[in-house]
């Protein structure tokens, strides 16, 4: 099964993730790395989501591996694999690359873009996105701080096909975990980390088997969420001691 990943550049969570799924079996024929994972919305949800001495030191973290050329970036190419960069996911060249390579799935990660329908027909039978959220429910930016504030039992992750809309498309499989009261957000996300690498090796067995099978995304717990608001963050907080 040949494998083409998109994902960007994060310093904590992807390469757990990866660990998990790139060598267990699939071909990744090649990754791209996408811009604008950190925007200005993240960083200042970030920054009052994690705390000041938690986000000073992510903030460190994240500035030394984008100086020394990407903690993601010199994983992957240790692990063999190709890895090139891009500016805007659906600019022409891009996408005229992927067209002409021959792969199986379209894996996104962790991509900030709205991936098109002309790339997403790159694929040779799907397109894909792991979201670190239970769908339909956790839409969008977020997701298991989200559960957490609304004291949710579980969180968890799901594998779904990709269409021109954020976090649609019918459902693949999708896996939970039980969030405990010892649990930050931080260990949460590592878990979850953890769970969406297994979740997508076990995803690409069934797709290659032909025992695939799908599931809807829709109905009336569909719920998107945007970035929280500085003072949604702090009312939270406070209301849950997250």
């Amino acid at each position: 099964m040949k494998v083409y990943l998109i994902t960007a550049e994060d310093s904590f969570y992807t390469i757990p993730l990866l660990n998990e799924f790139i060598n267990d079996g699939c071909e990744i024929v090649e990754v791209a790395i996408v811009d604008g994972f950190i925007t200005k919305k993240r960083i200042i949800s970030s920054l009052y989501i994690y705390g000041f001495y938690r986000f000073l030191k992510m903030s460190i973290i994240t500035i030394w591996y984008k100086l020394v050329g990407g903690k993601v970036e010199k994983h992957l190419v240790n692990n063999g694999l190709k890895v090139i960069h891009v500016n805007q996911v659906n600019e022409e060249s891009f996408v005229k690359h992927l067209e002409s390579l021959n792969f199986d799935l379209l894996l996104s990660h962790n991509c900030p873009q709205l991936i098109k329908k002309r790339l997403l027909k790159t694929a040779g039978l799907y397109s894909i996105n792991l979201h670190m959220g239970l769908l339909p429910d956790y839409r969008g930016v977020f997701p298991i701080w989200r559960a957490m504030v609304n004291n949710e039992f579980f969180f968890g992750v799901t594998l779904h096909l990709m269409d021109e809309e954020f976090d649609n498309g019918k459902i693949i499989l999708q896996e939970s975990c039980l969030i405990s009261p010892e649990d930050s957000l931080f260990d949460l996300y590592i878990k979850a980390a953890h769970l969406g690498g297994r979740v997508i090796a076990k995803s690409i067995k069934l797709i290659e088997v032909g025992l695939v099978s799908f599931s809807n995304n829709d109905g009336l717990r569909k719920r998107y969420y945007g970035f929280p608001t500085v003072k949604e963050i702090l009312a939270l907080k406070k209301n849950n001691n997250t």
